[in-house]
């Protein structure tokens, strides 16, 4: 299978947020080892931030259908 994002991907905020959503032990099939290696310290915080809303947005949801 051809990983969907590769070395060629623009580092974007919805490349990102793929990545954000992703389960942890399904990343390097969906995205090359040299995608991960261009990233910068600024980056991966982006990334973080993603998570932690990603977090946020499904406590919210799990609260909302109680």
């Amino acid at each position: 299978m051809d990983a969907f994002i590769t070395r060629d991907t623009p580092i974007t905020n919805e490349a990102l947020d793929v990545i954000a959503h992703l389960p942890t032990r399904s990343l390097l099939q969906i995205a090359e080892d040299e995608f991960f290696k261009k990233l910068t310290d600024s980056d991966f915080i982006r990334t973080a931030v993603l998570l932690a809303r990603k977090g946020y947005n499904e406590n919210v949801v799990q609260l909302l259908a109680w």
